[in-house]
This record gives structure tokens, sequence and C-alpha cells, in this order.
């Protein structure tokens, strides 16, 4: 259990917590669906994914099924932000 704990924390988790701290705080005002699209943006290059077919692919996909899924069949409800006005 000790030999685990040497281990340092790599870097790259310190930025993917910053990273994602700040799309959280941006949430009120970008709205949820936004800030799954732009996590979904800036997380694969961030680990190092340099394919942007794949990125822009994946941004718009994953964060659609998910919202698909929250809001049509477990019915949460998604904080619309700054998109509220327009629709």
């Amino acid at each position: 259990l000790d030999s685990d704990r040497k281990a340092k924390i790599k870097p790259i988790a310190f930025f993917t917590a910053i990273m994602l701290c700040i799309v959280v705080a941006l949430m009120p005002w970008l709205g949820t669906a936004a800030c799954m699209v732009l996590a979904s943006v800036l997380m694969p290059p961030l680990w190092g994914e340099r394919r942007w077919k794949a990125i822009i692919a994946f941004a718009v996909i994953f964060p659609g099924i998910v919202a698909l899924l929250f809001t049509q069949v477990l019915k949460v409800y998604f904080e619309p932000g700054i998109w509220e006005k327009l629709f």
C-alpha cells in the first residue's frame, strides 16, 4: 500500500483538475450543454490527442448522447446559460 503512495501525481492530473474547475465555473453563464462541448474539445488535446477530426466528432457526438440521455430519458434539467434567450 505504501509503495503506491510514493509515486508522485503526474502534472497532467493538476492541469485536468484546473481545466475542469474553470469549465464548471463557466457553467452558470455558458450552460450545461455548452460546457460539455467545451470540456470535450479541450480535454483530448490536453491528454495528447492530435487528430482534430476525431476530437470534433467526439465533441459533437458524446455531449449530444449525454444530453439526450439525461434530458429525455432521465428528465434532468440542464442549465441553459446564455442560450436561454436564443431558444
